[in-house]
């Protein structure tokens, strides 16, 4: 089977799960609301789980 990997693809899945990792990491951790930059990341979640979703359904198609 020939390896048609898409690179571009890796790199969106990586900041996906970059985004699902922050917002798990601040359900463990609710001191870290207390930095601005922060407050960005438990929307954040959403929107890897939304990314992973279509790019699944781009993928299989």
């Amino acid at each position: 089977m020939d390896d048609k990997r898409i690179l571009g693809f890796d790199g969106v899945r990586a900041l996906a799960v970059l985004l699902v990792f922050a917002s798990h990491l601040w359900l463990g951790v609710p001191e870290l609301m207390n930095y601005g930059w922060y407050k960005v990341f438990p929307r954040g979640g959403f929107l890897g789980v939304n990314v992973f979703f279509v790019l699944s359904g781009f993928l299989i198609a």
